[in-house]
């Protein structure tokens, strides 16, 4: 679309503003900010057989899909990284990851947010440079001990190079993050994991029904007792509701629990989010990471801001007072990151990818 500066002089005074309105909604409408979301899941591990297959997880990550779609998000800027049967995902392995994230960045531009989730498994481990101190203002662990999320292809502790092979450590995705901030993005990451406040589930609930472990313990993993630095002293604040914490304004974190604590995993009656066709609907109970249910359950009341969704959310969980949960950022900044005028308007009837029935018939994931 081009004006040209004579064309604008045969415009009458009224008739020149109009143009020029117009022409400035067209470039604004041309470098629109956009939303994008990148979903991580991963129930099992194929280099892992001895560690618990997460019954909830591939529940969360179907969850939020449609939570994030039912609140204006279209499909096409969704992605799933998963190793639920239900979803046409990719596998959630350590460099798909990074490369989806990577990829994202790279065509970030300022304005945009990214809503990134992860659920799963999660420990601490050592850290890995043997030249900081746990001191040091560029790696601050002040119990000397990492926190990782464990993808899909995650390996054990390697004594030697002191590392957790395809571990994907608090630090890579800090880095991982800050290049969408550099663009001028935001980010609203979401960890429902153990070990999550400061990255990364497990715990036992007495009385039915029972509760998954979240969590690997570091010994499981073959990490000696000794290479463990005085564990459990690292909290991240007094309260729940922390206004600092991320570097940049640009950055919201929720926690489902303490850097020391659990989450909870076990059976719940699904959210007005989750869709009627798929596993039998909404009536029959099935397992979710509690956070996560708690997390969507407030979305549904349509949140002003990020503090009004954090403390629906802590009003949820108050009924399991086993973890605490954490929330970092400015958080009055305006939920409005789903209120784009250029997306699709939310698909009332089918609201995300799965375009039919489990595999396993709906019984696989609520045992």
């Amino acid at each position: 679309m081009k004006v040209s500066g004579v064309a604008l002089q045969q415009i009458g005074g009224l008739g020149r503003w109009i143009v020029l309105l117009l022409l400035g909604h067209w470039l604004a409408s041309a470098a629109h900010a956009e939303t994008f979301a990148v979903l991580v899941g991963v129930s099992r591990y194929a280099r892992q057989p001895d560690l618990a297959e997460l019954r909830g997880v591939g529940n969360d990550t179907l969850l939020m899909q449609a939570a994030l779609v039912r609140l204006g998000l279209s499909e096409e800027r969704i992605t799933v990284l998963s190793d639920d049967p239900r979803l046409s995902a990719l596998s959630p392995t350590r460099d798909r990851i990074v490369r989806v994230l990577e990829e994202g960045a790279a065509r970030a531009k300022s304005g945009d947010w990214l809503v990134l989730y992860f659920s799963g498994h999660g420990t601490r481990v050592p850290m890995r440079s043997t030249t900081d101190t746990v001191d040091s203002p560029a790696h601050p662990e002040p119990d000397g001990l990492d926190e990782v999320f464990l993808p899909a292809d995650a390996g054990r502790w390697n004594p030697r190079t002191r590392s957790l092979e395809n571990g994907l450590y608090d630090n890579d995705l800090a880095l991982l993050i800050r290049a969408w901030t550099q663009k001028g993005a935001s980010v609203w990451a979401i960890f429902d994991t153990c070990s999550a406040g400061d990255m990364a589930k497990t715990h036992a609930l007495l009385g039915a029904p029972p509760t998954f472990k979240r969590s690997v313990a570091p010994a499981s993993l073959e990490v000696s007792a000794s290479d463990l630095v005085r564990p459990s002293s690292k909290r991240l604040s007094t309260g729940s509701l922390r206004l600092k914490g991320p570097e940049t304004s640009q950055e919201i974190y929720f926690y489902a629990t303490q850097p020391e604590e659990v989450a909870l995993e076990e059976k719940l009656r699904p959210p007005i989010s989750w869709p009627e066709w798929l596993d039998g609907g909404r009536q029959n109970p099935r397992y979710f990471g509690f956070f996560t249910h708690a997390l969507v359950s407030a979305l549904e009341n349509q949140p002003k801001t990020f503090q009004e969704l954090a403390e629906r959310t802590m009003r949820f969980h108050a009924t399991k007072p086993l973890a605490t949960p954490v929330f970092e950022g400015v958080l009055q900044r305006g939920f409005d990151l789903f209120v784009r005028p250029a997306e699709k308007k939310p698909n009332k009837h089918r609201p995300f990818l799965p375009t039919g029935p489990s595999r396993d018939g709906g019984n696989r994931w609520s045992r």
